[in-house]
């Protein structure tokens, strides 16, 4: 139940805040990092 609140909570807040204050480039760049996060989680 705490990670759904935690997620909805992301989606919610912190999510649109991110997307209002950083350039597609950086946005960009901070998926692939998450990306290669839970790529090396997943191994």
């Amino acid at each position: 139940m705490e990670v759904k609140s935690h997620v909805a909570s992301e989606e919610k807040d912190m999510f649109p805040a991110l997307r209002a204050k950083l350039s597609s480039e950086q946005l960009a760049k901070m998926m692939q990092a998450v990306n290669r996060e839970m790529n090396m989680c997943k191994a």
